[in-house]
């Protein structure tokens, strides 16, 4: 996948960063930044590795599919591609 996946209830070191096109009204965005010092813990995850990552990007951004996972009990959303 180029980058790691993390388990449920893993603890993941961060850098928070902005969102474009106004998508924090929907979530916060994180890096992966290892030597941070500041950690998330991802709880239930969804790791989104379809082939259209871009296509599944744009989607997280206006919220449409981060509505849905919340439905389905996910906290988080990985997009390791």
């Amino acid at each position: 996948l180029g980058r790691d996946v993390h388990a449920n209830g893993s603890w993941v070191e961060v850098m928070r960063v902005p969102s474009p096109k106004g998508a924090e009204m929907h979530a916060a965005w994180y890096w992966v930044v290892k030597g941070s010092g500041i950690w998330i813990n991802v709880g239930r995850t969804h790791v989104d590795v379809d082939s259209r990552g871009e296509f599944y990007w744009l989607r997280a951004q206006r919220g449409e599919h981060l509505r849905t996972l919340r439905e389905q009990g996910c906290e988080t959303l990985q997009l390791p591609s």
